[in-house]
């Protein structure tokens, strides 16, 4: 996979958005509104920009919503639906995705409530240039406490995953952007309708036995999944990250 040509992104958009139900309770968190368009329009747009050339949605709560607003493509950009019929995971998500749509090539995988404004082309070429089976994209904050904690040695290699911990302080967190060498899910047994974690099982399982490279970057990292960050994104986002849906 290189950046002339174009790649798939699979978006997890099936979360319920508890956390969000005081100031959005009628729509998927990932049509969660800023500035008046869903939060998941910035997304793609976003994506749409850097080349994707396929969109693969997981979603599950009120998916109806997302394909009546979304349709079957996104600016020419053709968009494949794969639903939750109950709640999934992050990993069994993913599983599910691979297990009804074909990818053949290195893909990216992304989150429905985040977005992490990254040199895409950047990501990729340390991907290709450490012939790695999965990179993620890293970010260092100054409060960590929410989410886990990455550790890397001196070549980018991830070493170890920590839990969230409200004690922590400045870290490497997971930005939720990750690209997955095709063929790395093919041994795994199919769960079926099990639920299971990326964050908690999957990626520390991969750590263990497999190549994984993080990716550090300071672009900007959204997260809505909370009220305050929601409120954040209102005035980070705005209508020129919609209409950016040229090549960078």
């Amino acid at each position: 996979m290189n950046k002339k040509s174009g790649y798939t992104v699979v978006i997890l958009a099936g979360g319920l958005g508890t956390r969000l139900q005081e100031v959005v309770n009628d729509v998927p968190k990932p049509m969660a509104p800023i500035r008046g368009k869903p939060f998941l329009e910035y997304l793609l747009s976003y994506w749409t920009s850097y080349g994707a050339d396929r969109f693969i949605l997981s979603v599950g709560y009120k998916n109806q919503k997302i394909k009546d607003y979304l349709g079957t493509d996104f600016y020419g950009v053709p968009i494949k639906y794969v639903i939750e019929d109950e709640p999934l995971g992050t990993g069994g998500a993913l599983l599910r995705v691979l297990d009804k749509e074909d990818i053949k090539e290195d893909y990216f995988l992304v989150n429905g409530d985040t977005l992490f404004q990254i040199d895409v082309y950047r990501m990729l070429e340390l991907h290709n240039g450490n012939k790695a089976d999965m990179s993620m994209s890293l970010r260092n904050i100054d409060n960590a406490d929410r989410y886990h904690t990455i550790y890397i040695n001196d070549v980018g290699k991830i070493i170890n995953i920590d839990q969230p911990d409200k004690s922590a302080a400045c870290g490497n967190i997971n930005g939720g952007v990750y690209i997955i060498r095709s063929e790395l899910f093919h041994s795994w047994t199919k769960t079926g309708n099990k639920n299971i974690s990326l964050e908690n099982e999957i990626l520390p399982e991969l750590i263990k036995n497999h190549s994984v490279y993080g990716y550090i970057d300071d672009g900007d990292f959204i997260d809505i999944g909370i009220p305050e960050d929601y409120q954040k994104a209102q005035s980070c986002l705005n209508d020129e990250l919609l209409s950016s849906t040229g090549e960078k």
